[in-house]
């Protein structure tokens, strides 16, 4: 009996060792773990709002959401001689955001997290609606880019913070029409696109223009699959083009020549020899509504509002390009 108390006091001071040694260990993994650094989320925030068509009021559901770096004042000094890129690495510590790409649901909401502290553009895309400054850098210049910003939605996003915004999207002007040939027969699955009249891509000396950081920054307001600018004509030739900004425009058509004398091949991979001069690619010829060749010569169609312009038909005579 004494033998066996004397082991079981053994065991007890073993047992209330260990016990001892377990909360100290505990206490310095808590010493530890005040002592670490915080968490790198701190340094960043959210974005939360709501998006409603001016019309309605509406929710607008399924919207495309983007955020953008706001470029600092210094930086919205077009630099007329741009500075040589470097073949040096960057010594920038931290990488920046370059755009953030989130959706509305179906009340209308929206929520981004983990976006850096900083100033921010807050955009709301959705087809046939006026995405505010959505024009590209390179259809205007950059005072009239400039003279944007006080309209465009921004939003600033402070550490641990949730910064709000709510917007409300205006919807476009149409232009419609039909695209026929002389003899009156449509002109089926053609592509139509507009442009802005005062097109700077076509003036001398701009058509390796560099961008400054508020032309690229804007060029982040385009949807990731950009649609807005082509139609395509439907079984009857009519076409209609939707979501216009205010501003001049003209419309354009492309249609293909072949005069090549067609191609046959086998279920072997071969085919009989061609004869004559051949094509690789078909003539392309450039036709502007209502059906001339010249741009100069093309209808300009000026758009104030949300109005729609139903009448923008097209008369295709490929005769007029012969002398």
């Amino acid at each position: 009996m004494r033998s066996g108390n004397g082991e079981a006091s053994r065991v007890c001071v073993i047992s209330t060792l260990l016990a001892v040694a377990s909360v100290g260990l505990g206490l310095a993994q808590g010493q530890q773990s005040s002592a670490a650094p915080k968490n790198s989320s701190a340094g960043i925030g959210s974005v939360v709002g709501y998006v409603v068509y001016d019309e309605t009021k509406l929710p607008v559901r399924f919207a495309e959401i983007h955020l953008v770096p706001k470029p600092a004042d210094a930086e919205l000094v077009l630099l007329k001689d741009p500075p040589i890129m470097s073949e040096a690495p960057s010594t920038q510590s931290e990488p920046r955001l370059s755009l953030a790409i989130g959706s509305t649901g179906m009340d209308g909401s929206f929520r981004l997290d983990g976006a850096p502290a900083g100033d921010y553009f807050v955009v709301a895309i959705k087809p046939g609606y006026v995405t505010p400054g959505a024009l590209t850098a390179w259809d205007a210049s950059e005072d009239q880019l400039k003279s944007l910003i006080p309209s465009l939605p921004a939003v600033h996003v402070a550490a641990g913070q949730v910064a709000s915004v709510n917007l409300t999207l205006h919807r476009g002007a149409v232009i419609s029409g039909r695209m026929q040939f002389a003899d009156g027969s449509p002109a089926i699955g053609a592509g139509v696109e507009w442009e802005p009249v005062e097109n700077i891509r076509f003036r001398a000396g701009l058509r390796n223009k560099v961008l400054s950081p508020l032309a690229e920054a804007l060029q982040s307001f385009v949807p990731v699959q950009d649609s807005s600018r082509k139609a395509v004509s439907d079984d009857e030739g009519r076409y209609r083009i939707y979501g216009l900004p205010p501003g001049k425009y003209v419309v354009s058509t492309i249609i293909g020549l072949n005069h090549g004398s067609g191609q046959i091949i086998m279920d072997n991979g071969g085919g009989a020899p061609s004869s004559g001069r051949e094509h690789l690619y078909p003539e392309l010829i450039l036709v502007y509504e209502p059906g001339v060749f010249r741009r100069k010569d093309a209808k300009v169609f000026e758009i104030r509002g949300d109005e729609q312009v139903m009448d923008a038909d097209f008369k295709i005579d490929p005769d007029g390009l012969h002398t």
